[in-house]
C-alpha cells in the first residue's frame, strides 16, 4: 500500500492536472483574500456608523418617559470569520429595532449591514464555496482516472501480481490522492490568510486558527467522500472517459441541482410569512379604540378620575399587543422553518451538508440568526424591568406601565439602561443545532467508502483482464 501511495504521490508531482489544479485553487484563494479585504474596509465603517446610530439613541433619554418611548438598536457584529464562512450574513437580519412602549416591542428585525444590499451577491467567496464546488470538482479532476486508466495501460495488471490486494490498491491511491488535495488546500488557505492578515483586514489569532482548523477537518471529510466515490466508479467504468462523464454528470445533480431543486419545494410546501397581517390587526385596534373614545388626554386631564382612561387604554393596548407578538413570532417561526425545510432538503447533497457542518463548528449561519431572533425578544424583557423597577420606586407616579406620559417623570441617567449583550453562542450549542449536517455528511463519507470497496471487490476479473 505504501508503494502504491508513493507512486501516486510522484505522479500528482509532475503531473500538468495536479500543477492546474493547485493553480486554480491559489488563485480563488487570493481572490478570497482580495475580496474580503476590500470588503472589511467598507463592514468596518458600517459597523462604526451603526454602533454610533445605536449610541445616540441611548443617548436621548433623560427620564423614564423618554425611556420608554425610545426606539433601542441593537446590533450583530460580524464574527470576523466570514471570509471562511459567510453564514448569510450577506442576507440575514443583523439589526432589531425594540421599544418598551405598550403596543410597540419589537418593532422589526431586519438587515442595515449592507450599504447596497443589489451587490451582496458577488461578494460571496469565502472559503466553503469554494471549497463546495472548486474542490469536489477537482477531486473528480484528479480520481477519475484512478484505477480506470491504469487498466487502460496495462499497470494495474503488473501491480496486481504482486502480493496486494484489490482494497489495499484503493486505500493507497484514495490516501495519496486525499493528501495532494489537502496539501493544496493548506496552500491555498495560507495565502488567503497571508493577503488578509498583511493588509490588517484580520488579526491571526487562536480563534482565527481554529476555526481554519475547523474548516480543514470539514474539508478533510468532504474531498474523502468525492474522492472515494471517483475511484469507485473509475473501477467499474470500462474506459477512463466514461468515468469522467458518469462523475461530472453526478457531481452537477449532486452539487447544482439537489439545492435547487430542495429550493422549489421548500418555497411551495411551507406558506409565505402574511407580514400584512400584523399592519391591519394594528389599524383595527386603533380605530376600535377611537370609536369608543378610549384615548389617551394628557396627564393632567387623566388625573381627575385617576386615568381611569387611560388604564383602558394600556389593558386593551396590552391585550393587542400580546396578539402581535404571538403574529410576529409565528410570521418570523414561518419564514424560519421555510428556510429549514429546504435546508434540510439540500443536506441529500453532499455540498449542503459540508455547508451546514462548516456553519455550524464556525457558529455562524441559521444557528446565529435565530438565537440573535431570540436575544432581541430577551432584551425587550430586560429593558422593561429595568423601567418597571424604575417607576415603581416614583410614589407620584401614575404606574401606567410602558405609557410614556403616564410614568415616573425622574430623570434616568442614560448609563444605567441595561445595553445589549450580544450572543452567548457556545461550540456545543452550536454544533448541537448543526448536528444533523456533521451526521449526514459523516455518513455519506462513509456510504463513499463502503461503495468504493464494493466497487473495487465487484471487479477483480475485469481489472486483471
Amino acid at each position: 500500500m505504501t508503494e502504491v501511495l508513493l507512486h501516486q504521490l510522484h505522479d500528482h508531482l509532475k503531473s500538468l492536472r495536479f500543477q492546474a489544479s493547485l493553480l486554480a485553487l491559489l488563485l480563488f484563494f487570493a481572490v478570497n483574500g482580495t475580496l474580503y479585504m476590500l470588503k472589511t474596509d467598507r463592514v468596518d465603517h458600517e459597523v462604526e456608523r451603526l454602533e454610533a446610530e445605536s449610541s445616540r439613541r441611548y443617548e436621548q433619554v433623560d427620564d423614564l418617559s423618554s425611556a420608554v418611548s425610545n426606539v433601542y438598536s441593537l446590533r450583530l457584529g460580524p464574527l470576523g470569520t466570514e471570509f471562511i464562512a459567510e453564514g448569510g450574513s450577506n442576507w440575514f437580519a443583523d439589526s432589531g429595532f425594540v421599544s418598551p412602549a405598550t403596543g410597540r416591542g419589537v418593532t422589526s428585525i431586519d438587515r442595515r449591514g449592507a450599504t447596497n444590499n443589489w451587490m451582496d451577491r458577488f461578494e460571496v467567496l469565502d472559503w466553503a464555496l469554494i471549497a463546495r464546488v472548486v474542490l469536489s470538482f477537482l477531486a473528480i479532476v484528479l480520481a477519475y482516472d484512478g484505477l480506470s486508466g491504469e487498466r487502460e495501460t496495462g499497470t494495474l495488471s503488473l501491480l496486481l501480481t504482486h502480493p496486494i490486494s484489490p482494497v489495499r490498491i484503493l486505500v493507497g491511491k484514495f490516501l495519496a490522492h486525499l493528501l495532494a488535495l489537502l496539501a493544496a488546500l493548506v496552500l491555498g488557505m495560507l495565502v488567503s490568510l497571508l493577503v488578509l492578515s498583511l493588509s490588517q483586514s484580520i488579526i491571526l489569532s487562536a480563534e482565527v486558527a481554529a476555526a481554519a482548523g475547523f474548516f480543514a477537518v470539514g474539508c478533510t471529510l468532504y474531498c474523502a467522500l468525492f474522492l472515494l466515490l471517483s475511484l469507485g466508479v473509475s473501477a467499474l467504468a470500462r474506459t477512463s472517459a466514461s468515468s469522467l462523464v458518469i462523475l461530472v454528470l453526478v457531481w452537477a445533480v449532486l452539487i447544482v441541482a439537489l439545492p435547487q431543486a430542495a429550493y422549489l419545494i421548500g418555497a411551495h410546501a411551507v406558506p409565505a410569512a402574511d407580514w400584512d397581517r400584523l399592519d391591519d390587526h394594528e389599524e383595527e385596534i386603533a380605530a376600535s379604540l377611537s370609536r369608543k373614545g378610549i384615548l389617551l388626554r394628557g396627564r393632567e386631564k387623566g388625573r381627575g378620575d385617576d386615568y381611569s382612561l387611560e388604564r383602558e387604554w394600556a389593558a386593551r393596548m396590552v391585550e393587542s399587543e400580546k396578539v402581535e407578538v404571538q403574529m410576529q413570532r409565528g410570521f418570523q417561526d414561518l419564514e424560519t422553518r421555510q428556510y429549514e425545510l429546504t435546508r434540510r432538503m439540500a443536506l441529500l447533497s453532499p455540498g449542503s451538508a459540508f455547508q451546514g457542518t462548516i456553519e455550524a463548528m464556525l457558529g455562524t449561519g441559521v444557528v446565529r440568526h435565530s438565537a440573535f431572533v431570540s436575544a432581541t425578544w430577551q432584551y425587550l424583557d430586560t429593558l422593561r424591568d429595568f423601567i418597571r423597577a424604575r417607576d415603581a420606586a416614583d410614589p407620584g407616579s401614575p404606574h401606567i406601565l410602558f405609557v410614556a406620559d403616564y410614568v415616573s417623570d425622574q430623570p434616568v441617567d442614560h448609563r444605567d439602561i441595561p445595553r445589549f449583550a450580544g450572543l452567548d453562542l457556545s461550540f456545543a450549542d452550536s454544533v448541537g443545532q448543526g448536528w444533523l449536517s456533521v451526521s449526514l455528511l459523516l455518513l455519506e463519507a462513509l456510504a463513499a467508502f463502503f461503495f468504493a470497496t464494493w466497487a473495487v471487490l465487484r471487479a477483480p476479473v475485469v481489472m486483471r483482464s
